[in-house]
């Protein structure tokens, strides 16, 4: 019961920070001709300054929604899967934050190479994040994204096993 209240009031906490983390690391730009998200999937929708103006609420929604999956997909990975990785693999089960820690951003990492591959097979539209010809320009960029992700992650993984007195 402590684990299902825990996370019941961790991940609501977790996801707002992951979103906030997200907007930080790829932002939506105002330039000359309107709103551009930098952080999107299927086709990016640019209003003019005047349409975001008219219809803001509407605007904002659909800004926000990559962001939401994005952290849906950062909790899942960071939380459910590194989370089960990292206690039933053997050569992690004693490093109680680390472990968690390395296995969250491996899985991040791998989850933005498969959004790339889809983007660049043309399964689907979006920005390419670590598959482009000028990535490690964007590598402290990418550092600063995933390195508190996955932290971020770890520490709820590590908060867990301590609510009932001892690591689990």
């Amino acid at each position: 019961m402590r684990r299902a209240l825990y996370w019941l009031i961790v991940l609501p906490l977790m996801g707002a920070a992951v979103v906030y983390l997200l907007r930080e690391a790829s932002p939506v730009f105002i330039d000359g001709s309107g709103l551009m998200p930098s952080f999107y999937w299927g086709r990016a929708v640019t209003p003019s300054l005047g349409e975001y103006n008219s219809h803001r609420s509407y605007f904002d929604s659909l800004f926000l929604r990559p962001y939401l999956v994005g952290a849906l997909v950062v909790i899942v990975l960071g939380c459910g899967v590194a989370r089960t990785l990292s206690r039933r693999v053997r050569i992690f089960s004693s490093h109680t934050f680390w472990a968690p820690a390395g296995v969250a951003i491996v899985l991040l990492l791998l989850a933005s190479v498969v959004s790339d591959a889809g983007i660049l097979l043309r399964v689907w539209w979006g920005p390419i994040i670590l598959l482009r010809h000028d990535a490690l320009r964007d590598l402290p960029l990418i550092a600063q994204t995933y390195i508190p992700l996955s932290v971020l992650c770890a520490i709820a993984i590590s908060g867990e096993s301590y609510i009932d007195g001892a690591p689990t």
